[in-house]
């Protein structure tokens, strides 16, 4: 079997949680894309996108991102999405996140619980004395997706530093692909660092924060 062949089988072997699939729907629809020729493009309803145990084929998800990417001519649509997520829903995996007692707790859940929000993607924490580091590894580098990572990298920035008592500063934040046209805006809504080309993706921040209490305790 070729590589290739290998890479679409896995594509269409692993699945994401279709709740994730819903914001993008929305913003083609607000752009006027047919909202029924979504639904014949992708064989999927909004009301199925609205049911948090429904999943969608990750090889479908990644058209739909390149989609919007093409139609919006927003090449920067996956940092403005999470950007917007904050006042939306935050799902099974953000609502066990925010409901535990300290950012150590909290970050240990999301590590066990990601694989129900993107199963290609597996979280791995690193530390030392001084930093903390929630990495993302992809399955296979031949299944990354760019604009998916630039999205979950910073849902979770955003939503860490919105709703941690004592808000969160990142050290950095870390992509395997490289510096895009659009560079500018990671720093604007990272507000830290970006590194590119690097080894794996990250967010990493100093590991006195791990002790902080969660808002909702």
């Amino acid at each position: 079997m070729s590589q290739g062949v290998a890479t679409e089988e896995l594509k269409s072997e692993l699945s994401v949680q279709a709740v994730t699939y819903r914001a993008l729907f929305l913003r083609l629809i607000d752009n006027g894309y047919s909202e029924s020729l979504l639904q014949s493009r992708y064989g999927l309803s909004l009301s199925y996108l609205d049911a948090e145990e429904n999943r969608v084929p990750l090889d479908r998800y990644y058209a739909l991102w390149r989609d919007a990417v093409s139609y919006t001519k927003e090449p920067d649509l996956a940092l403005q999405l999470a950007a917007e997520e904050l006042s939306q829903s935050m799902g099974l995996v953000g609502h066990v996140f925010f409901n535990c007692k300290t950012l150590r707790s909290a970050i240990e859940h999301y590590q066990r619980y990601y694989r129900i929000v993107n199963e290609s993607i597996q979280i791995e924490l690193q530390s030392n004395d001084q930093d903390f580091a929630i990495c993302y590894h992809v399955k296979e580098p031949a299944i990354y997706s760019s604009y998916e990572m630039e999205y979950s990298l910073a849902l979770a920035a955003y939503r860490a530093r919105r709703l941690l008592q004592s808000g969160l500063d990142i050290r950095y934040v870390s992509f395997p692909h490289s510096k895009p046209a659009y560079a500018a805006s990671y720093e604007t809504l990272f507000q830290c660092p970006v590194k590119f080309d690097q080894p794996v993706a990250s967010i990493v921040f100093n590991a006195a924060y791990l002790d902080y209490p969660m808002p909702r305790n």
